[in-house]
């Protein structure tokens, strides 16, 4: 019961490899049999068609595709008007946007770690900002860029940037 005169036989030598083997029969390679139903009881002989990974690929590559497309793009541009006319504009108003913000962190981390060295060594919180100054912590308290002043709060020792 052979496949049909035009069917080239071959002995699989992977059936031969996974008969001495502890693999699971669910790992075996994947094969094309030539052979009729009548001889599934006899030794059968195949072709090796491709290997698992490769029967793998385009599952993952379409997995992984498709998680790509579902993701929004991020807005980059909030300050963007959109109109490429005015993109100088918005650039230089991004630039100093982050200026600002660069600056009011910076000096927030100064205070911070001026109150924190205070409340170290008196055990207790500065009952002002000036007073960092006065025990000599901080030289003078750091500029904030226009429109933005200090606060702070005596009962929790805490510095913070208010607008004004």
């Amino acid at each position: 019961m052979d496949g049909g005169p035009n069917v080239k036989k071959e002995p699989c030598q992977l059936d031969e490899a996974h008969q001495n083997s502890n693999q699971p029969k669910q790992m075996k390679h994947i094969h094309n049999c030539h052979h009729s139903p009548s001889s599934l009881a006899q030794d059968h002989n195949c072709d090796m068609v491709m290997p698992m990974k490769v029967a793998l690929f385009p599952l993952i590559i379409s997995l992984l595709s498709s998680a790509c497309s579902q993701q929004s793009e991020p807005n980059i541009n909030e300050n963007s008007s959109g109109n490429p006319v005015s993109a100088p504009v918005d650039y230089l108003g991004a630039v100093n946007k982050g200026r600002k913000k660069a600056i009011i962190d910076t000096g927030l981390m100064q205070v911070n770690s001026a109150l924190n060295q205070f409340k170290a060594t008196k055990l207790k919180p500065a009952s002002s900002l000036q007073e960092l100054v006065s025990e000599g912590l901080l030289a003078e308290l750091p500029q904030l860029p226009a429109g933005t002043k200090w606060q702070y709060n005596p009962q929790t020792g805490e510095a913070s940037v208010a607008p004004l």
